[in-house]
């Protein structure tokens, strides 16, 4: 009886931690700067070391599926830790930038960047995920505010003409 009992709690405890309506804890908006680098690698774009002089860290431009555009590149994701230069143990934001080269490739570059900033958003703040996720695949900027973090989604035409770019932030509510 003891190992039946045993084994009803395991699997109910294997069921709460697995569970996709499991909620998530936020991360804290209020963290040393460099205490977000490591989100990078749980997101998919892991970051560079910290660097205390340019108060960052940042992932490598990862280059997405499509050919190149007009210009030669591809459509290419890139995760960023940005503290404040006046602060320099302050956050100023954590942001993610989809270069979009190849126009006819953007669908899937914008699905990529709404994946990872959905992910991001879960880390960061628990529940905007869908929102998030549902602005940047319906082409739409605009802001969205949290318990602790605000996050801002722009997107930009380039004046060349050759691509736009869809820049994610998340900015901590001080």
């Amino acid at each position: 009886m003891v190992a039946l009992a045993w084994r009803v709690s395991l699997f109910l405890l294997a069921l709460a931690v697995f569970s996709p309506s499991c909620a998530v804890a936020a991360l804290s908006s209020k963290e040393l700067p460099q205490s977000y680098c490591s989100l990078g690698k749980e997101i998919g774009y892991p970051a560079r070391p910290y660097n205390n002089s340019t108060v960052s860290c940042a992932s490598n431009m990862v280059d997405l599926t499509g050919g190149p555009g007009r210009n030669g590149m591809r459509n290419n994701l890139a995760f960023y830790v940005m503290g404040d230069y006046d602060n320099p143990r302050q956050l100023m934001r954590i942001s993610l930038i989809l270069n979009v080269n190849n126009e006819k490739a953007k669908a899937a570059g914008h699905a990529e960047v709404a994946r990872v900033a959905g992910r991001l958003a879960v880390l960061l703040d628990g529940d905007e995920k869908k929102k998030v996720e549902k602005m940047i695949l319906a082409g739409k900027k605009g802001v969205i505010k949290g318990d602790s973090w605000r996050t801002e989604i722009k997107i930009e035409k380039w004046p060349t003409g050759l691509g736009h770019d869809v820049t994610v932030y998340f900015h901590p509510i001080k």
